[in-house]
């Protein structure tokens, strides 16, 4: 009997972390800069942003051999705000994960508030993260 197993496609191996009781101010601080920041292990991420109490329920589920954590920094305007996604991409060989505001359809006015974000997402180690902003 023969099985061929199949690796997850990119998309399913894409998965936001919980940040569980994250201070607001980390996300004032950390939140709108539109970038990605990558970690390849528990000690850089912690050396990094510091060893908040809310790190460890949001590392116990990060496999560092086969994953990192990314923390996606992006801003949307609104009412009403757009939505952040990732697509993914081979390019050149490379896995590519780019996240990415999604406007809202059909909206003709925007811009009263600014919406921040900082989101953690582990994603295979072998990927490059990147972000496009919202256009």
């Amino acid at each position: 009997m023969f099985i061929h197993l199949q690796a997850k496609p990119m998309r399913a191996r894409i998965r936001r972390l919980d940040k569980g009781e994250m201070h607001t101010g980390f996300i004032i601080e950390h939140g709108g800069t539109g970038k990605v920041t990558a970690w390849t292990s528990a000690a850089a991420l912690r050396k990094q942003l510091g060893d908040f109490p809310w790190l460890a329920k949001l590392l116990k589920d990060v496999d560092f051999k086969t994953e990192q954590v990314v923390l996606v920094s992006w801003m949307s305007s609104g009412p009403p705000e757009g939505e952040l996604r990732s697509r993914s991409s081979t390019v050149r060989g490379k896995n590519v994960i780019d996240f990415y505001v999604d406007p809202p359809k059909g909206a003709r006015f925007r811009g009263e508030r600014a919406r921040l974000g900082a989101y953690f997402f582990a994603i295979p180690r072998d990927a490059t993260a990147i972000y496009t902003p919202e256009p």
